[in-house]
């Protein structure tokens, strides 16, 4: 976990500039708007172009490139980089994914009740990712779908995880296991957290409180101490 400056700034209730809008903490927010617009200007899990595109936007501008590959055994993948995201968007054509997705509306709140749903479709997708690479990609999947379906999916990366676990420990509750929510078996876990997270927030806020802006809040406050990574807002204190 990285180390806290002395006397760190309150971290829950969140601060309202934290939350950030609904595309993001400023001034990233303008390319995580154009993101949601590429998507919902090309919808579709079927079109093998389409689902290039897209992968390849968020995936390289999330840091979760899909070319990323992990070799099995001592065999070295020749593959070039552009082999192996049509390999992944040829299985995802292939899979599931688009009638599952065509299941949820764009904007639907994801609920513990619907929560079965995000979670099967999250590992349809993981799956097919892994054909062509032999990785976990749960941080790749949740970002593609969160673009499909923001209220819906929400994102893991190593960044949020650690700044849950920092929220958990000024609330004195558990955040055991952190580490182990990028995992894809390990995603279900992470959106029921999420949610309760969620509903915490909205709770001392009073107001309604998007996936996204729990993600701007737990990004916001991992660089509170100055020694965030790129992208991440740097705050007072």
């Amino acid at each position: 976990m990285k180390k806290k400056k002395l006397n760190p700034l309150a971290l829950f209730p969140p601060k309202l500039d934290w939350l950030g809008n609904e595309h993001g903490c400023p001034p990233f927010d303008v390319l995580n708007s154009m993101l949601y617009e590429a998507v919902a200007a090309q919808p579709s899990n079927v079109e093998r172009s389409q689902i290039i595109g897209k992968l390849m936007l968020i995936g390289r501008t999330y840091s979760a490139s899909v070319e990323r590959r992990k070799t099995k055994g001592h065999v070295k993948d020749e593959r070039q980089a552009l082999e192996v995201i049509i390999a992944a968007a040829e299985a995802i054509a292939a899979s599931k994914c688009s009638v599952m997705l065509d299941a949820i509306e764009v904007d639907e709140r994801l609920t513990l009740e619907r929560l079965p749903e995000a979670v099967a479709i999250h590992l349809e997708l993981c799956g097919a990712l892994a054909t062509a690479n032999n990785r976990e990609n749960s941080s790749l999947a949740s970002k593609y779908l969160h673009f499909h379906r923001p209220a819906f999916f929400p994102i893991v990366d190593s960044y949020v995880r650690e700044g849950w676990s920092w929220v958990m420990d000024e609330l004195n509750e558990s955040y055991k296991g952190w580490r182990g929510f990028g995992k894809v078996d390990r995603y279900q876990g992470w959106c029921i957290r999420v949610l309760a997270l969620r509903d915490s927030m909205e709770e001392s806020t009073r107001t309604s409180v998007s996936l996204r802006e729990v993600d701007n809040y737990l990004l916001s406050i991992m660089s509170q101490d100055g020694q965030g990574g790129w992208g991440l807002p740097r705050l007072p204190g």
